[in-house]
């Protein structure tokens, strides 16, 4: 409800580009720690993969 307020009163006061600056304002920071969570996720495989190898490579005769 209060999101919905906003916006009415950022459309009514600036019009659709005020609005739409506040959105790209708002969204920057969520895409940031999407960003760091993604990374955060390819490394983990990445070195789940390395450890996998190793121990094939132990297990092996």
């Amino acid at each position: 409800m209060v999101i919905g307020l906003v916006a009415a009163v950022l459309l009514v006061a600036g019009g659709l580009t005020a609005l739409q600056t506040a959105l790209i304002a708002a969204a920057l920071p969520l895409s940031g720690v999407i960003l760091v969570m993604t990374a955060g996720v390819l490394l983990a495989l990445f070195r789940k993969s390395l450890d996998a190898r190793r121990q094939r490579r132990i297990t092996e005769p």
